[in-house]
Protein backbone atom coordinates (compact mmCIF):
# COMPACT_ATOMS: atom_id res chain seq x y z
CA UNK A 1 0.00 0.00 0.00
CA UNK A 2 2.59 2.19 1.00
CA UNK A 3 4.59 1.13 -2.45
CA UNK A 4 1.37 3.03 -4.19
CA UNK A 5 1.19 5.80 -2.31
CA UNK A 6 4.56 6.45 -3.30
CA UNK A 7 4.07 5.67 -6.81
CA UNK A 8 7.00 3.08 -7.09
CA UNK A 9 5.50 1.63 -10.30
CA UNK A 10 4.00 4.99 -12.08
CA UNK A 11 1.59 7.08 -11.23
CA UNK A 12 -1.23 5.17 -13.23
CA UNK A 13 0.51 1.25 -14.17
CA UNK A 14 -2.63 -0.12 -12.47
CA UNK A 15 -5.00 2.11 -14.03
CA UNK A 16 -3.59 1.21 -17.44
CA UNK A 17 -3.95 -2.53 -16.83
CA UNK A 18 -7.34 -2.38 -15.20
CA UNK A 19 -9.16 -0.11 -16.85
CA UNK A 20 -9.26 1.11 -20.68
CA UNK A 21 -12.80 1.48 -21.34
CA UNK A 22 -13.83 5.05 -21.40
CA UNK A 23 -15.75 6.62 -18.91
CA UNK A 24 -17.66 9.74 -20.07
CA UNK A 25 -18.64 10.57 -16.62
CA UNK A 26 -17.76 14.09 -15.25
CA UNK A 27 -18.63 16.50 -13.04
CA UNK A 28 -17.62 20.02 -12.94
CA UNK A 29 -19.48 21.77 -9.87
CA UNK A 30 -17.24 24.52 -8.44
CA UNK A 31 -17.54 26.08 -5.36
CA UNK A 32 -16.33 29.30 -3.86
CA UNK A 33 -15.71 30.01 -0.24
CA UNK A 34 -13.33 30.89 2.56
CA UNK A 35 -13.27 27.34 3.94
CA UNK A 36 -12.36 24.16 2.70
CA UNK A 37 -14.81 21.29 3.59
CA UNK A 38 -13.79 19.92 7.09
CA UNK A 39 -10.98 22.68 7.20
CA UNK A 40 -10.48 26.73 7.76
CA UNK A 41 -6.99 26.99 5.40
CA UNK A 42 -5.82 30.10 7.74
CA UNK A 43 -2.64 30.38 5.92
CA UNK A 44 -3.89 30.33 2.75
CA UNK A 45 -6.41 32.88 4.14
CA UNK A 46 -3.85 35.40 4.93
CA UNK A 47 -0.85 34.62 2.09
CA UNK A 48 0.64 37.40 0.85
CA UNK A 49 -0.84 37.31 -3.42
CA UNK A 50 1.61 39.07 -4.36
CA UNK A 51 4.42 36.58 -3.51
CA UNK A 52 4.80 33.43 -5.74
CA UNK A 53 3.40 30.31 -3.74
CA UNK A 54 3.58 26.50 -4.01
CA UNK A 55 0.41 24.72 -2.28
CA UNK A 56 1.80 20.87 -2.19
CA UNK A 57 -1.48 18.56 -1.75
CA UNK A 58 -0.30 15.50 -0.47
CA UNK A 59 -3.02 12.80 -1.54
CA UNK A 60 -3.07 9.09 -1.91
CA UNK A 61 -4.37 8.28 -5.32
CA UNK A 62 -7.52 6.42 -4.36
CA UNK A 63 -9.54 4.04 -6.29
CA UNK A 64 -13.31 4.43 -7.17
CA UNK A 65 -13.84 1.48 -5.26
CA UNK A 66 -12.74 2.91 -2.06
CA UNK A 67 -16.06 5.43 -2.83
CA UNK A 68 -16.69 6.99 0.88
CA UNK A 69 -12.60 8.45 1.11
CA UNK A 70 -12.68 8.76 -2.86
CA UNK A 71 -15.93 11.04 -3.17
CA UNK A 72 -14.02 13.21 0.41
CA UNK A 73 -10.53 13.59 -1.66
CA UNK A 74 -12.08 14.74 -4.43
CA UNK A 75 -14.04 17.60 -2.18
CA UNK A 76 -11.24 18.68 -0.54
CA UNK A 77 -9.09 19.60 -3.21
CA UNK A 78 -11.88 20.95 -5.35
CA UNK A 79 -12.39 23.45 -2.29
CA UNK A 80 -8.71 24.11 -2.40
CA UNK A 81 -8.41 24.98 -5.81
CA UNK A 82 -11.42 27.03 -5.61
CA UNK A 83 -9.76 28.71 -2.31
CA UNK A 84 -6.64 29.58 -4.41
CA UNK A 85 -8.54 30.71 -7.77
CA UNK A 86 -10.40 33.36 -4.96
CA UNK A 87 -7.14 34.03 -3.34
CA UNK A 88 -4.81 34.85 -6.59
CA UNK A 89 -7.15 34.92 -9.37
CA UNK A 90 -7.63 32.71 -12.81
CA UNK A 91 -4.64 34.67 -14.57
CA UNK A 92 -2.32 34.28 -11.99
CA UNK A 93 -2.78 30.16 -11.31
CA UNK A 94 -1.67 27.20 -12.15
CA UNK A 95 -2.08 23.72 -11.49
CA UNK A 96 0.08 20.62 -11.32
CA UNK A 97 -0.37 16.82 -11.46
CA UNK A 98 2.11 13.96 -10.67
CA UNK A 99 0.15 12.27 -13.16
CA UNK A 100 2.36 11.55 -16.62
CA UNK A 101 1.54 13.29 -19.35
CA UNK A 102 2.40 10.14 -21.09
CA UNK A 103 -1.12 9.22 -19.80
CA UNK A 104 -2.92 12.13 -20.57
CA UNK A 105 -5.88 10.89 -22.67
CA UNK A 106 -6.64 7.67 -20.42
CA UNK A 107 -6.65 10.23 -17.36
CA UNK A 108 -8.96 12.54 -19.07
CA UNK A 109 -11.87 9.86 -19.83
CA UNK A 110 -11.58 8.10 -16.68
CA UNK A 111 -13.14 8.68 -12.78
CA UNK A 112 -11.63 5.10 -11.43
CA UNK A 113 -8.81 7.61 -9.38
CA UNK A 114 -9.54 10.77 -7.58
CA UNK A 115 -6.62 12.29 -9.13
CA UNK A 116 -8.24 11.78 -12.85
CA UNK A 117 -11.55 13.46 -11.47
CA UNK A 118 -9.22 16.10 -10.18
CA UNK A 119 -7.04 16.93 -13.55
CA UNK A 120 -10.36 17.25 -15.54
CA UNK A 121 -11.83 19.26 -12.99
CA UNK A 122 -8.70 21.62 -12.73
CA UNK A 123 -8.50 21.74 -16.71
CA UNK A 124 -11.66 23.20 -16.64
CA UNK A 125 -10.98 26.19 -14.21
CA UNK A 126 -7.35 27.03 -14.79
CA UNK A 127 -3.46 25.81 -16.88
CA UNK A 128 -2.61 22.38 -16.25
CA UNK A 129 0.62 20.65 -16.11
CA UNK A 130 1.10 16.92 -15.91
CA UNK A 131 3.86 15.91 -15.18
CA UNK A 132 7.36 15.09 -17.78
CA UNK A 133 8.38 12.73 -15.61
CA UNK A 134 8.74 8.97 -17.22
CA UNK A 135 7.47 5.91 -15.32
CA UNK A 136 11.22 4.96 -15.46
CA UNK A 137 12.27 8.15 -13.24
CA UNK A 138 9.71 7.19 -10.71
CA UNK A 139 11.07 3.26 -10.00
CA UNK A 140 13.17 4.25 -6.78
CA UNK A 141 10.74 7.02 -6.03
CA UNK A 142 14.53 9.53 -6.17
CA UNK A 143 12.76 11.90 -8.41
CA UNK A 144 11.87 14.22 -6.06
CA UNK A 145 14.43 16.75 -7.43
CA UNK A 146 13.14 16.26 -10.92
CA UNK A 147 9.79 17.22 -9.30
CA UNK A 148 10.72 20.70 -8.00
CA UNK A 149 12.33 21.31 -11.01
CA UNK A 150 9.28 20.20 -13.45
CA UNK A 151 6.95 22.44 -10.83
CA UNK A 152 9.64 25.39 -10.81
CA UNK A 153 9.74 25.34 -14.41
CA UNK A 154 5.78 27.04 -14.43
CA UNK A 155 6.73 30.07 -12.56
CA UNK A 156 10.05 29.92 -15.68
CA UNK A 157 7.92 29.91 -18.22
CA UNK A 158 4.69 32.12 -17.07
CA UNK A 159 6.06 35.03 -15.00
CA UNK A 160 2.38 36.42 -14.17
CA UNK A 161 1.77 33.48 -12.21
CA UNK A 162 1.82 33.23 -8.54
CA UNK A 163 0.16 29.89 -7.21
CA UNK A 164 1.10 26.42 -8.36
CA UNK A 165 -1.47 23.57 -6.95
CA UNK A 166 0.28 20.64 -6.61
CA UNK A 167 -1.44 17.34 -6.59
CA UNK A 168 1.30 15.03 -5.14
CA UNK A 169 1.42 11.39 -3.23
CA UNK A 170 1.92 12.31 0.32
CA UNK A 171 5.24 10.47 0.93
CA UNK A 172 6.83 13.16 -1.58
CA UNK A 173 5.76 16.23 0.16
CA UNK A 174 8.32 16.66 3.16
CA UNK A 175 11.55 15.69 0.35
CA UNK A 176 9.94 18.33 -1.69
CA UNK A 177 9.00 21.43 0.66
CA UNK A 178 13.17 20.56 1.55
CA UNK A 179 14.39 21.00 -1.75
CA UNK A 180 11.81 23.96 -3.23
CA UNK A 181 13.16 26.22 -0.05
CA UNK A 182 17.09 25.39 -1.09
CA UNK A 183 16.31 26.13 -4.74
CA UNK A 184 13.54 29.01 -4.48
CA UNK A 185 13.68 30.67 -1.00
CA UNK A 186 11.70 33.62 -2.13
CA UNK A 187 8.43 31.16 -2.55
CA UNK A 188 6.01 30.58 0.24
CA UNK A 189 4.97 26.82 0.41
CA UNK A 190 1.42 25.88 2.48
CA UNK A 191 1.43 21.92 2.75
CA UNK A 192 -2.09 20.44 3.18
CA UNK A 193 -2.66 16.96 3.82
CA UNK A 194 -5.60 15.11 2.23
CA UNK A 195 -5.08 11.55 2.98
CA UNK A 196 -7.55 10.68 5.67
CA UNK A 197 -7.00 8.97 8.82
CA UNK A 198 -8.68 6.33 8.06
CA UNK A 199 -6.73 5.95 4.85
CA UNK A 200 -3.15 6.28 6.75
CA UNK A 201 -3.61 4.51 10.03
CA UNK A 202 -2.82 1.12 8.74
CA UNK A 203 0.28 1.98 7.26
CA UNK A 204 1.62 4.03 9.95
CA UNK A 205 4.34 1.75 11.54
CA UNK A 206 6.36 1.22 7.77
CA UNK A 207 5.41 5.23 7.35
CA UNK A 208 7.32 5.80 10.38
CA UNK A 209 10.07 3.21 9.97
CA UNK A 210 10.79 4.48 6.16
CA UNK A 211 9.52 7.61 6.27
CA UNK A 212 9.60 9.58 9.69
CA UNK A 213 9.66 13.00 7.66
CA UNK A 214 5.91 12.29 6.77
CA UNK A 215 4.93 11.48 10.78
CA UNK A 216 6.56 14.63 11.37
CA UNK A 217 4.46 16.33 8.72
CA UNK A 218 1.30 15.01 9.84
CA UNK A 219 1.90 16.33 13.64
CA UNK A 220 1.88 19.82 11.89
CA UNK A 221 -0.61 19.56 9.17
CA UNK A 222 -3.38 16.90 10.45
CA UNK A 223 -5.72 15.79 7.83
CA UNK A 224 -8.69 17.85 6.89
CA UNK A 225 -12.07 15.52 7.54
CA UNK A 226 -15.38 16.34 5.46
CA UNK A 227 -17.66 17.30 8.33
CA UNK A 228 -20.90 14.20 8.41
CA UNK A 229 -24.23 14.87 8.07
CA UNK A 230 -26.06 16.28 11.49
CA UNK A 231 -29.07 16.04 12.52
CA UNK A 232 -31.05 18.87 15.68
CA UNK A 233 -31.51 16.25 18.39
CA UNK A 234 -34.12 17.13 21.69
CA UNK A 235 -31.78 17.18 24.74
CA UNK A 236 -33.12 15.69 27.56
CA UNK A 237 -31.50 14.81 30.94
CA UNK A 238 -32.04 11.59 32.98
CA UNK A 239 -32.47 10.20 36.49
CA UNK A 240 -29.11 11.27 37.25
CA UNK A 241 -29.37 14.89 35.97
CA UNK A 242 -26.64 13.86 33.03
CA UNK A 243 -27.79 14.84 29.35
CA UNK A 244 -28.86 12.68 26.86
CA UNK A 245 -30.24 12.90 23.47
CA UNK A 246 -33.72 12.05 21.61
CA UNK A 247 -34.26 11.63 17.99
CA UNK A 248 -37.12 13.64 17.16
CA UNK A 249 -37.77 10.93 14.16
CA UNK A 250 -37.91 7.90 15.80
CA UNK A 251 -38.00 8.65 19.39
CA UNK A 252 -34.92 6.59 20.37
CA UNK A 253 -33.13 7.81 23.23
CA UNK A 254 -29.16 7.73 23.69
CA UNK A 255 -27.19 6.94 26.60
CA UNK A 256 -24.74 9.54 28.56
CA UNK A 257 -21.96 9.23 26.26
CA UNK A 258 -23.07 10.66 22.65
CA UNK A 259 -23.56 13.67 24.11
CA UNK A 260 -20.01 13.49 25.45
CA UNK A 261 -18.84 12.24 22.17
CA UNK A 262 -21.32 13.33 19.31
CA UNK A 263 -19.09 12.06 16.71
CA UNK A 264 -19.21 8.57 17.33
CA UNK A 265 -22.64 8.05 16.22
CA UNK A 266 -22.50 4.33 17.25
CA UNK A 267 -23.03 5.89 20.26
CA UNK A 268 -26.80 6.66 19.47
CA UNK A 269 -28.88 4.02 18.30
CA UNK A 270 -31.81 4.76 16.34
CA UNK A 271 -35.16 2.34 14.30
CA UNK A 272 -33.14 0.61 11.45
CA UNK A 273 -35.43 2.91 9.29
CA UNK A 274 -34.88 6.04 10.87
CA UNK A 275 -33.22 8.48 8.11
CA UNK A 276 -31.10 9.98 10.98
CA UNK A 277 -29.46 6.68 11.35
CA UNK A 278 -25.28 7.30 11.26
CA UNK A 279 -25.51 10.76 11.16
CA UNK A 280 -24.11 12.84 14.19
CA UNK A 281 -26.27 14.71 16.68
CA UNK A 282 -26.36 18.18 17.25
CA UNK A 283 -27.96 20.65 19.57
CA UNK A 284 -29.44 23.59 18.51
CA UNK A 285 -27.84 26.79 19.07
CA UNK A 286 -30.34 29.11 19.38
Amino acid sequence: MVKYLKTRKGYFYKLKKRHRKKNKTRKNKSRKNKKMIGGNLSELDSVDISKKTIILIGELHTNKTDLSQYFNIIRKQKEIIALSLDKFGEDKTYFYSEAPEQFRQLILETDNYSSSVIVQYAITKIPIKLSSITSCDRTDSSCDDKYADDILSIFDENSNINCITVAIGLLHVPELKRIINEKRPDIKIIVINTVSDKQLNPLIPEVRRKHPLVIDLLRVEPPYELPGETFIVDVLYNNNNQKIYKCPICGIKSGTQAPINPNNTSLFAHKYDCPNKNKIPKENEN
